[in-house]
């Protein structure tokens, strides 16, 4: 299993992970929610994942956030 949780996740990084998930033919074993809103940080939420798939679609959001 690959259980691996991100916090402090960006709404754009969200839609971006969502989007390559869907472009990979439906990946699925992740779940997203929101956090409670912290001032001056934005909406957050935190993603975990539990596939392989899911785990390396969530490593291509990341490479491409941090270059």
């Amino acid at each position: 299993m690959y259980d691996r949780t991100y916090k402090g996740v960006s709404l754009l990084a969200v839609r971006y992970f969502r989007a390559l998930c869907c472009i990979a033919r439906g990946v699925g074993g992740y779940e997203i929610v929101e956090e409670p809103e912290v001032p001056g940080k934005g909406l957050t939420f935190t993603v975990s994942v539990e596939s392989r798939e899911a785990y390396n679609v969530m490593q291509q959001v990341f490479e491409a956030a941090n270059g």
